[in-house]
């Protein structure tokens, strides 16, 4: 399989987030399950941890679970089966921007509390603002899905993030200012489809970067020559690759 591995120097130091009043939990970790997941997920405003609306009329409602461990709350969104969009469970909307009236679920997330992120089902398109959000981790799962992931420019994650992994089996998945994710380990990988990621405007932190298509495309945007970068390619014989001008080879692949 072609896959890029790459690190580079992304994102300068963010300043101390603000002071938020403390309750009964320190850290909140939201998990999405069900054979089906048609989110629009960004940052709310309203009082709560997590607001479920839906925007589709025919959708079914999802239940939601809580529970406190500890100083940590876990909320677990379960999607029902909802046999008439399985129907047609491929999306033909790759890379186009998405608006909220083509999600059956519209998901509302508190930026009070630093929040690990895990989305897991089998079908179902993804639109995820993180925008001004305490994300640590970001965790998705998905046989077919079209997933775009975008930052605000200037509202980049108030905490370091460890993990932020995307798996597909098929479909597309979309990165704008992907570096104000201020991830450390940051994996795309896609069995059937395509990639594209964009480090355009990274200023400057280590991060490290491995992306990979079973079949299908993968484009990333570098940023400019002042940033260090260092390319790793697992080179195939039926994979064909462009490199930016003035990269030089230091070894194999």
């Amino acid at each position: 399989l072609p896959i890029l591995h790459f690190e580079a120097a992304f994102c300068q130091p963010f300043p101390p987030a603000e002071e938020r009043p403390t309750d009964d939990f320190d850290r909140l970790v939201l998990t999405f399950n069900g054979v089906e997941g048609k989110c629009f997920i960004q940052a709310g405003t309203q009082e709560g941890d997590v607001l479920v609306e839906r925007v589709a009329q025919d959708a079914a409602k999802p239940k939601v679970e809580s529970q406190l461990i500890g100083r940590t709350k876990k909320v677990a969104v379960n999607f029902e089966d909802n046999q008439a969009s399985l129907s047609s469970c491929i999306s033909e909307r790759f890379f186009n921007r998405p608006s909220e009236s083509d999600y059956e679920w519209k998901v509302h997330i508190s930026d009070a509390k630093p929040i690990a992120l895990d989305l897991n089902y089998a079908l179902g398109d993804s639109h995820i603002d993180l925008s001004g959000l305490a994300i640590e981790q970001l965790k998705l799962h998905s046989g077919s899905a079209n997933v775009s992931v975008l930052y605000e420019d200037g509202k980049e994650n108030r905490t370091a993030m460890d993990t932020f992994l995307i798996k597909l089996d098929m479909g597309s998945f979309k990165a704008s200012n992907i570096h104000l994710s201020k991830s450390e380990n940051l994996i795309a990988d896609v069995g059937f489809g395509t990639v594209f990621l964009d480090f355009q405007e990274a200023p400057g932190m280590k991060s490290e970067v491995t992306a990979c298509v079973g079949v299908g495309k993968l484009e990333v945007v570098l940023p400019g020559h002042e940033i260090p970068i260092r390319i790793n390619l697992n080179e195939s014989p039926l994979s064909r690759f462009s490199i930016p001008k003035g990269f030089s080879q230091a070894g194999e692949n």
